[in-house]
């Protein structure tokens, strides 16, 4: 039942972290190819041919956007410490200290440390899904001849993505100081030692 369990929760972390995300940052650009890959695929079995081909696609672009999402929590880690006037080794060295410590497991905290990151990364990945939605939505403008736009429809669009674009990156940088938060807790809770700097920044 545990395995069991763990695969479907594996399943659901990788729809909800990449093939979503993916398929966000693809429909613009599919679009932009649509006629071509009809032509290819011609006949009753066209629209199933094209359904695997946009999940495989949206599969392999949901990686890269994994990728992209990794390194803009980076830049906002580097940022959070930046504010806080707390150095990036320290920092890693706090992560580095939970990731490698078998004793967080039992605690409470840690459970709760987990489903906030997975937040955060769900977070992350959204904010470079959306921003691939927009330069696709902007490239098929500029390419596709005689496109019509409904001008209202497209702002109305255009105020809901950014307006969640900006949610989704308030609540990442907020993610990433509570997530520093709990790690520094959790390892000063298991004994884990530290430096004298480490001690004297306030979290």
């Amino acid at each position: 039942m545990d395995i069991l369990a763990s695969l479907k929760s594996e399943y659901a972390r990788a729809l909800i972290l990449i093939v979503i995300p993916g398929a966000i940052s693809l429909a613009p650009f599919y679009l932009l190819c649509q006629d071509d890959i009809t032509l290819l695929f011609k006949g009753k079995t066209s629209e199933i041919y094209q359904s695997v081909i946009y999940l495989l696609l949206s599969f392999s672009l949901g990686h890269v956007v994994t990728d992209l999402g990794a390194r803009y929590e980076t830049i906002l880690d580097r940022r959070y410490c930046k504010k806080k006037k707390i150095n990036y080794d320290i920092f890693l060295n706090r992560f580095n200290l939970y990731l490698f410590n078998k004793k967080q497991e039992d605690l409470i905290a840690t459970h709760y440390y987990r489903s906030m990151l997975l937040r955060l990364q769900f977070e992350l990945h959204h904010i470079v899904a959306i921003c691939l939605l927009l330069i696709g939505m902007l490239l098929r403008l500029i390419f596709v001849e005689n496109f019509i736009i409904d001008w209202q429809k497209t702002i109305v669009f255009l105020v809901i993505a950014l307006s969640l674009l900006l949610y989704l990156r308030y609540e990442a940088i907020k993610g990433v100081e509570t997530l520093d938060y709990f790690r520094l807790n959790i390892n000063r809770k298991i004994g884990e030692t530290f430096t004298l700097l480490d001690l004297e920044v306030k979290t």
